[in-house]
């Protein structure tokens, strides 16, 4: 029980930091597109998808706060948002996806030139910052991939286990041939 709760807490400092980084990342990149909304016009969506991505990043991380306060301990002691946070959680997550892959293929076709008043002129800074925000978000999502392959073996034990007793404490074994005739 005890390993349970500093698993727990490990898990919810790790989770808390994670959204505070992540939150720091959006507003930068809400900034940066907004300071630069006009000066990239090879394609003009980079600055807007900076923007829109830091913004989705920011709701989504207030949905999950708010779904985290609101969460409750289900029948096999296992916690669950409540199904309006869930809904918006996969909005949140289509959205994203979407517009990640939007917004991929409008920096990657940009090719741009770094010398204003070309027709392919791009703010290097702002061009570099939608590119390598496709980069870390390609090896984030290749880390959790990774962490949810060792987590879910982990989390399949754990829960079959919790599931088990769970079952076990509802449900009586049938009782044996011999057992059901002395008792009658």
């Amino acid at each position: 029980l005890a390993m349970d709760k500093a698993i727990a807490a490990c898990i919810k400092l790790g989770s808390n930091c994670c959204l505070f980084i992540s939150d720091i990342v959006s507003i930068a990149l809400i900034v940066i597109g907004s300071v630069n909304t006009d000066k990239c016009p090879v394609e003009p969506m980079i600055p807007t998808f900076l923007i829109v991505t830091g913004t989705l990043s920011i709701a989504a991380s207030i949905v999950s706060c708010c779904g985290k306060i609101c969460d409750k301990e289900n029948e096999i002691g296992i916690r669950v948002q409540p199904i309006p946070c869930q809904v918006v959680n996969v909005l949140m997550t289509i959205a994203k996806g979407i517009w990640f892959i939007l917004g991929m293929m409008w920096t990657l076709r940009a090719n741009p030139t770094y010398q204003p008043g070309m027709a392919t002129y791009c703010d290097w800074f702002t061009y570099m910052v939608a590119y390598v925000t496709f980069i870390i978000i390609f090896i984030v999502l290749g880390l959790a991939w990774c962490f949810c392959e060792c987590g879910t073996a982990l989390m399949r034990e754990y829960s079959l286990n919790k599931f088990s007793e769970y079952v076990l404490g509802l449900v009586a074994e049938p009782k044996s041939e011999t057992e059901a005739d002395s008792s009658a």
